[in-house]
């Protein structure tokens, strides 16, 4: 990144987000998309039973667009209320690379730490290098399908799973997507989106 103030192409940084309460939404609790760096969430809770997409989504478009340096901790992020309804992923929280597709990197999401959060549901990495997940609860409570409670594909490096409470009672009819409680593979049936199945 260029660290010139007049460079425009340089996305959002340093944004703090805290104390939030989101109630309700038709997609995202929070969204980072296109290219941002230094993002602090803390103390936020987007309510269980009300988000439908995911509680918290990295979505950058395309190459050269990746997130990085952000830190997330002793918050809460829900599922929607109707788990069992015909979607595949029912993950709460995504940490994507800017082109899950074209790995590398120059797009990869990095700078990861999700720390002391409670995790209602999946959460996916993918084309991620340096992420530190540690001292969460993943909860898969529910009888609908989902991704494995932790899932680490596509091209991801130096990612570390740490003293985390996970618990599992969900499912997935896509072989592979939920073999364990912790995956980590390349997704070898076809391109996954994390977007609303």
């Amino acid at each position: 990144y260029s660290t010139s103030p007049d460079d425009t192409t340089n996305g959002c940084k340093r944004v703090v987000l805290r104390g939030i309460i989101g109630d309700t939404s038709a997609r995202n609790g929070i969204t980072l998309g296109q290219r941002c760096s230094d993002i602090v969430v803390e103390n936020c809770h987007m309510l269980n039973g009300t988000m439908y997409a995911q509680a918290f989504d990295t979505e950058p478009q395309g190459v050269d667009q990746p997130c990085r340096d952000v830190h997330v901790s002793d918050s809460v992020f829900g599922l929607w209320w109707d788990t069992g309804a015909p979607r595949t992923q029912n993950s709460s929280f995504s940490i994507v690379g800017g082109d899950t597709t074209a790995a590398g990197q120059e797009n990869a999401a990095r700078g990861y730490r999700v720390e002391r959060n409670t995790i209602y549901g999946s959460l996916a990495i993918a084309s991620a290098f340096d992420v530190v997940i540690r001292d969460n609860r993943i909860i898969c409570d529910f009888a609908g399908n989902s991704v494995a409670p932790v899932f680490v594909n596509h091209t991801s490096d130096d990612v570390a799973i740490l003293d985390n409470y996970i618990y599992d009672r969900s499912a997935n009819p896509a072989a592979g997507a939920h073999d364990a409680s912790i995956m980590v593979e390349v997704y070898g049936i076809g391109f996954l989106s994390y977007q609303p199945a």
